[in-house]
């Protein structure tokens, strides 16, 4: 089982860690896996992150997978995936891949950053799908 937090980053914080996703990485571990005061996680966060509009993310996912979605709250189900949809950052737990969801979101920024703490895995989305388009059209 995976779980994939999906962040918004701020322009300012995205050209800084552009090149450097590892410090980024580590900025969020530090945020959502230590005992640091909470005053200053929520600073921390900020300085790096924007929020997302959660609204507009929820009408989008009504519409493009209204026949897929079913939705309690917040919290969506697609196909075997459990996304729940905050204004910070947006939780998927997934035992497979999931390309199609990730994909629509790089129509919402560029800047989107993905981490999997358990598996310590961390990603630029739009780093991912361009290397995919430019092998897709060889």
């Amino acid at each position: 089982m995976r779980l994939y937090y999906i962040f918004l980053i701020n322009e300012k914080a995205y050209r800084k860690h552009l090149q450097n996703e590892y410090v980024l990485y580590c900025e969020f571990k530090k945020i959502y896996s230590s005992r640091l005061l909470k005053e200053y996680k929520i600073e921390k966060f900020f300085d790096i992150c924007d929020l997302f509009e959660k609204n507009r993310l929820i009408d989008y996912l009504e519409c493009k997978y209204k026949n897929y979605i079913s939705r309690k709250n917040n919290i969506f189900l697609y196909e075997d995936h459990l996304i729940k949809i905050l204004h910070p950052c947006i939780k998927i737990k997934t035992n497979n891949n999931i390309e199609r969801f990730m994909f629509d979101l790089t129509t919402y920024s560029e800047n989107i950053f993905v981490c999997d703490f358990e598996n310590e895995d961390y990603f630029w989305l739009n780093k991912i799908y361009n290397i995919k388009k430019t092998f897709e059209y060889i």
